[in-house]
Formats: C-alpha cells, structure tokens, sequence
C-alpha cells in the first residue's frame, strides 16, 4: 500500500460533528476526567511528567539540539492519572494517584458505545484481537482505544487550555480533530523533509504550487524529536541540525482502520511516490548551491486531525532514513554554511521544477547520480557518479571519443552559462582532468594519486572531487581543545 496525493487543499474548518451522539458522551466523559484531575491537584496527590521530554537549545552555528528534561521538569502527563492497562510515565509513586477509568460512569458508557457501534468496532479493530474474547491481551486493546482515548483527551485539554474547568470551545476543537482522524475515508497530510546541515535567510520560500521550504518553530521540533524513530541508525545529533524543512503539500492515505493507516505511515516503503521529489529538490539544490546537505526524517504533518497528542505540541509522527554524508556525524552541526537566499531559492526552483516534468530519463540519472555523489564514503565513488551523471546529460549513443565530447560540450555549454572564473578553455581542460583521474581509478593505476587536483590558472590546486575538501574550520575548533566541552553539553 502506497500513499498517494490529492490536488485538494485542506483546512481544518468548524466543520459540524459528525456524530452528535459520540460528541455528547466524549464531552461528558472529558469533563468527568477533568474533575478527577482537580480532585488529585486539590488532595496534593502526586502527577506524574513526561519521560525525558525534549527542550530545545542551539549551537554557536544556529542550529539546534535537543537536551532531555531531568527527571521531574517536564509536562505534567494527566494521561498517567487513569489506569487502563497502561502508562507512559511508569513514575515512582504515580500508582497512588492512579483512577481506576472502569469506575468513572461516563467513561464506561463510551466504552460500551465503542463496543457496540459496528463502525467503530471495526475502526478500532475491538473484538477481533485474539481468539478469546476474555485474554488479556484483547481486555488491553479494547481499554486502550476507549478509556485511553478519553485521557488523551484529558491531557490534550488541560495542556492547551491551561486550566482543568471544561471549556466546550477547546474541547470542541480536540474533538473534531479526533472525529476527522476516523471518520474521514483518506487523511490529509503534509510531509516535512529537514534540510540537514543548511542555512537559509527567509522564513519561507515557494519552490511549485505544493513545495515550499518554510523554517519550522520551536514546538514543530520538539514534536520530531519526541517521536523520533531510530530503525536507519540515525545520529541524534544530525537529526536536530536543521532549521527549515521541505514542505510536500497535499498527500493522503486511506482510512479503512486505525491500524491500517497507522502502518502505511509508519513504513518507508509507502513512501516510493514521495521520494522521487525530495531527491530532486535536493539535486537541484547541490546543483544550484554546491552545499553539502542531506535528510534523516519525513515528519507526517496532519491537517485537520489527529488520534493522539504528546501534552501541547503539534501531532506528527516520524519515518527515519539515513540520507547524509557520513562526516556530518564528526560533528558536522558545527559548521556554519553561507545562508541561502530566496533569490538563490527561484533557481533552486527552477532545476527542481525542470527534474520534476522531465519527460527524458537523462536529468533523473542525473539527479540520482548527482544526489549519491554527495553520500559516497569513497571518493572514487563520487568521481564514477559525476562523470556518469555528465555522460547522461551530455553524452549520445556513440560510445567513441567520449572525453572528448563532454569536455567541448560542457565548455560549449559555459558560453550560454558562464563558470564564475573560468574560461571555456578552461573547462574544456578540467573535463579532461576529470576522466583522466577516472580512467585512473577504473583502470586501477597506482599514478591515481596524482591526478586527484586540478591546477588553476592562479597555480592554486582543487580536488576533483569535494570528498578530499572538508571545513577548515572544524579541525581548528577541535585543535582549541572544545570537543570534550561539547560532548558535557549533549
């Protein structure tokens, strides 16, 4: 199962409810929980936090890092305060406070309701868990997505209203968002792609009708941090240094149950449709900028629902990949790049635009080519992929003189486009000092080594391939002895 997009845009409006009788029972039962909470405040009774709820902090280079909260400085977790089979928090001393939710009478009848309801029987898949009816397992299940329902919402309210009295306009809002997350036949969302490693000098930039790069605020990186998902390995540190995302508008998955298209959003592979355009964004952003960059997350924004909340921060939930030049991990989020502008951002978005309606296979090797080039470990690696991403875009079916071709095609071609300094003879020059360091590798000459720069006409040497050329900056920042007042820190 794949997602797929919608041309449609979503906003999440006062839509009316769609089941008067569940809203009436929800609000009832979350104003009961509410009372509970003031009770267990009034009698001085002891409310557990959130584990190792992340804050957030920035490095000398601007971008941030997450710290996690001691114990006993995050969130008050209301949700620990009901028992029904489960608790995140697990806190010395939260079993005092706890409520049995099988003793609350409106909490019970939404139970009975969610049972007895043939839709939201099948939604929550209840009933259909293990053979036996009574098993522990099935109880679990069953308590989860009734009476643990009621106390997310519980939590969600006090946390966005900032108080425990029942305010129906709050509550109304939460509701719709949990009735949307059921009822909806497919559910609307944005992926969120952090551009690791990169600056940028505007709050939001257009790339197309449905792609932007907009920054993302405090509490949108506090939300992917507490989901984080670690199945690719990623380092958690790598994942923090971004400032802006890729903004993918208008995507949906089906909505047949809540186990279904929790999975769909969970995988990578669901994503197959999606990732052909964060590639070429990020293509034509090496290609346009030069910068070293990459992605470890899609962050699944809903619009307009949601089933869960983690205390007052915006839902999403995370999918990992390791997409990132592997010395990022050495400390990479302590360079500090050059910021990129929204006038370097319209070309970004004209190459992306150009590798997204390309009709010819050409630019995707290309792209691809260009893209992997950057994530290569070995740098005779990185050199097969650009001058296999030069013979895709320049090259023809006649496979003879090909050095040859490409070097006066690309010089040619730096007439229409000029090179920042160099001179078509130049470039025609350059292009035969790249083959020729390519020739060497792929024909395992040990002169290799000697033909890994290229000579300027100013006598100064560039590598041929942006592997062997690494921030001064960092070797000097560890030579003044800081990577040990670093490591205090995280």
């Amino acid at each position: 199962m794949d997602i797929g997009s919608n041309s449609s845009i979503y906003f999440f409006m006062q839509i009316e409810v769609r089941r008067p009788d569940i809203y009436a029972l929800v609000k009832q039962a979350v104003a009961d929980g509410l009372q509970v909470v003031q009770r267990i405040e009034k009698e001085g009774k002891y409310i557990g936090r959130y584990y190792q709820f992340p804050k957030l902090d920035l490095f000398k280079s601007g971008f941030p890092h997450f710290l996690r909260h001691s114990f006993g400085e995050g969130p008050f977790e209301y949700d620990a305060l009901f028992s029904y089979g489960r608790s995140r928090a697990g806190a010395i001393g939260a079993s005092d406070s706890r409520v049995d939710c099988g003793k609350i009478g409106s909490w019970v009848e939404f139970g009975k309701l969610a049972e007895g309801d043939e839709f939201l029987k099948a939604y929550f898949s209840l009933g259909s868990m293990c053979k036996y009816p009574e098993s522990i397992l099935e109880e679990a299940h069953t308590r989860y997505y009734t009476f643990g329902t009621i106390s997310r919402f519980v939590d969600r309210f006090v946390h966005l209203a900032k108080t425990t009295q029942f305010e129906e306009s709050i509550f109304g809002n939460i509701y719709r968002e949990w009735e949307a997350s059921v009822f909806l036949d497919e559910l609307p969302f944005s992926i969120y792609v952090p551009i690791i490693c990169t600056k940028f000098d505007f709050d939001i930039g257009t790339l197309d009708e449905r792609s932007t790069v907009a920054r993302m605020c405090d509490d949108f990186h506090l939300a992917r941090n507490v989901e984080r998902d670690f199945n690719y390995g990623v380092h958690r540190v790598v994942i923090g240094a971004a400032t802006h995302a890729l903004v993918l508008d208008g995507w949906v998955v089906p909505n047949r149950t809540i186990e279904q298209s929790g999975e769909i959003l969970t995988e990578l592979g669901a994503f197959s449709s999606v990732i052909p355009l964060i590639e070429n964004f990020f293509a034509a952003l090496r290609a346009v900028c030069g910068v070293e960059t990459g992605y470890a997350q899609f962050v699944i924004k809903p619009s307009g629902w949601s089933r869960s909340w983690q205390a007052h921060l915006p839902s999403v939930q995370i999918v990992s990949t390791r997409n990132y030049p592997d010395h990022f991990e050495s400390h990479g989020w302590l360079r500090d790049p050059p910021a990129i502008n929204l006038e370097t951002l319209t070309q970004v978005s004209l190459v992306y635009r150009a590798l997204k309606e390309a009709k010819n296979n050409r630019l995707a090797i290309a792209a691809k080519r260009l893209n992997a080039a950057y994530l290569r470990k070995d740098e005779a690696d990185s050199i097969l992929d650009v001058t296999i991403a030069l013979e895709a875009l320049l090259g023809d079916e006649a496979k003879t003189e090909m050095t040859h071709k490409l070097a006066l095609r690309l010089a040619a071609l730096s007439v229409i486009e000029p090179f920042k300094e160099e001179k078509p003879p130049e470039v025609f020059g350059f292009v035969k000092k790249i083959y020729a360091y390519r020739s060497a590798i792929v024909h395992g000459s040990k002169k290799s080594e000697t033909k890994r720069t290229i000579a300027l006409k100013n006598n100064e040497e560039i590598p041929v391939s942006s592997q062997q050329s690494r921030d001064p900056r960092l070797s000097e920042w560890f030579s003044e002895g800081n990577e040990g007042r670093l490591r205090k820190r995280i």
